[in-house]
């Protein structure tokens, strides 16, 4: 099954509101830089990525510990994530079903862990994730899962007054 196949009936309303914010392709930023710098700090992993779902690609805004500034939709773990209502939480990727097909997790990169916070419009669009990852598997702590979904508001609460 592919991704289409999974998409929202508003996916285009999504996509239109995305391209509403200006964000894809723009040039490195430094609160979100400080965003995933600090993140992968704070919860203890050697990435973490500010992404943003596009129609046909995951386009990474800030990308810490990660070489790559952009991946394809399909199989993407980000693109899965927006439709989830909350943390998306993937404790160990080599045996979950949902990231098996993921480069990131077949190939020799090896990704296990895996969560998001959902970077969500004024009007309920879910745009991107701040993610972070790890190739060890691992479980959220008691307090990350509540803490995971608020750290990203620093820098999207100020981006998103000023961009639109």
């Amino acid at each position: 099954m592919t991704i289409h196949a999974l998409l929202p009936p508003d996916e285009p309303e999504r996509l239109a509101a995305l391209q509403r914010y200006q964000i894809l392709g723009t040039p490195p930023d430094r609160a979100f830089d400080d965003l995933t710098t600090v993140a992968a700090a704070l919860f203890r992993v050697p990435i973490a990525i500010v992404s943003f779902v596009d129609h046909d690609r995951i386009w990474f805004k800030s990308h810490h510990g990660l070489e790559v500034s952009e991946t394809g939709r399909e199989p993407g773990l980000c693109a899965s994530a927006i439709f989830s209502p909350d943390v998306y939480h993937i404790r160990d990727a080599a045996t979950d079903r949902r990231a098996l097909s993921n480069p990131l997790v077949a190939k020799e990169f090896g990704l296990r862990f895996y969560a998001t916070a959902l970077l969500r419009t004024h009007d309920g669009f879910n745009l991107g994730t701040l993610c972070i990852m790890d190739r060890k598997a691992r479980a959220l702590s008691v307090s990350e899962p509540g803490c995971l979904p608020n750290w990203p508001r620093c820098s999207w609460t100020r981006w998103n007054c000023g961009w639109r």
